[in-house]
């Protein structure tokens, strides 16, 4: 990751393109661009990578990408989670090819170099060949620098980054609102649909706070679902109490239902029609207050939310979702310029989501 890549880019340039009224269509293919952003963004500040919920157990692990560098996330016998880069430190290749699972450790399979999961060399084939010559000290897998917010990962190339309280800022507090909608209990990630976005990447990120296109994109959508919870998540088309807001450092916030962002205010409002089958359910082994905070979970909390570059927190309505960009292909000059599909055999920009929390499941806190 030289700096050679994108010495040649005009930023002044840039910032000329970047109009505040007017959208540049070269910021979204330009191959130089996109290789100064993976140097300058992506390999520079805090990505996120990952719920903690998904390593619950010593060992458990995922493999995922931050730009074009494959990392892996596992959580080690401490129980610290480490994010280490996915590349021997032999002859480079990819140490682990599995999504995920749990292991005692990783070994490559070019050449059985063996890491523990803290990325230390433990073991390598014919050891006494190399005595003198390699110190298996000095030969881990490349570690990141990890934070962790209320429960998601975030990882960073950089290990002189500002705090990743600092970087999230204004945004936590909105993450905070976002996490209560476990309703008292841990949110987790239960589920994962992964697909592919032929665009650039800023696209994706750019459409969780682009309410104007909800209509009219999601019409089909819409004639599915009752008329009360139509009514519902439309009307901040004509509320004046809806907005999107910079959140500052690349974060940015759309309200889209004020009154339900933060399920601690409960307005004793009924419960909608379609959530009383459920309701009584839950009141078998639930109190009324219970019941209620249960069920106001279920109905989202009311906004979106972008915590840049990579992750959207997204209102929904059973289950809420966390998209993740992220950026694979080789050669971004042949990328799918923004308003057209990729030609064929141009390579395609994975996306991925995960529910949050996924089908609705209640267990009383410290519970297996």
């Amino acid at each position: 990751m030289s700096e050679s890549s994108y010495q040649t880019v005009d930023t002044s340039a840039l910032y000329q393109r970047a109009q505040s009224d007017r959208v540049a269509p070269s910021l979204y293919y330009d191959p130089a661009v996109f290789e100064a952003e993976l140097e300058r963004i992506f390999y520079k500040t805090w990505i996120w990578v990952a719920h903690e919920s998904e390593l619950p157990n010593p060992g458990d692990f995922r493999t995922t990408t931050i730009g074009r560098q494959p990392v892996i996330v596992v959580r080690d016998k401490s129980g610290a989670v480490n994010v280490l880069q996915n590349r021997c430190r032999h002859r480079g290749a990819t140490v682990c090819e599995q999504h995920k699972g749990n292991a005692k450790g990783f070994t490559c399979p070019y050449h059985s170099w063996t890491y523990g999961l803290d990325g230390a060399l433990r073991a390598l084939p014919y050891g006494d060949g190399y005595e003198g010559v390699i110190d298996k000290t000095e030969l881990p897998l490349a570690s990141l620098r990890v934070g962790i917010y209320q429960g998601l990962i975030f990882a960073s190339f950089n290990q002189e980054i500002e705090p990743l309280e600092d970087f999230l800022g204004g945004a936590k507090p909105w993450i905070d609102l976002f996490m209560k909608q476990g309703a008292g209990y841990p949110i987790k990630a239960n589920g994962e649909h992964r697909f592919r976005f032929n665009g650039n990447w800023k696209i994706q990120l750019e459409n969780t706070t682009d309410l104007y296109h909800f209509p009219v994109v999601h019409k089909s959508w819409m004639k599915s679902i009752d008329d009360e919870t139509a009514a519902a998540i439309t009307s901040f088309m004509t509320s004046d109490q809806a907005f999107c807001r910079s959140l500052g450092n690349g974060h940015s916030l759309a309200v889209l239902v004020p009154e339900i962002v933060d399920l601690d205010k409960d307005d004793g409002a009924p419960i909608p029609e379609r959530f009383e089958e459920l309701a009584a359910s839950l009141a078998k082994d639930h109190t009324p207050e219970e019941v209620r905070r249960i069920v106001r979970s279920l109905m989202g909390v009311g906004f979106n939310l972008n915590l840049f570059p990579n992750l959207a927190l997204s209102m929904a309505f059973f289950p809420r979702t966390a998209a993740h960009f992220r950026e694979r292909d080789r050669d971004p000059s042949r990328r799918a310029r923004h308003g057209r599909r990729p030609r064929r055999g141009e390579p395609r920009a994975p996306a991925h989501s995960r529910t949050l929390p996924g089908p609705v499941r209640f267990r009383q806190p410290g519970r297996r």
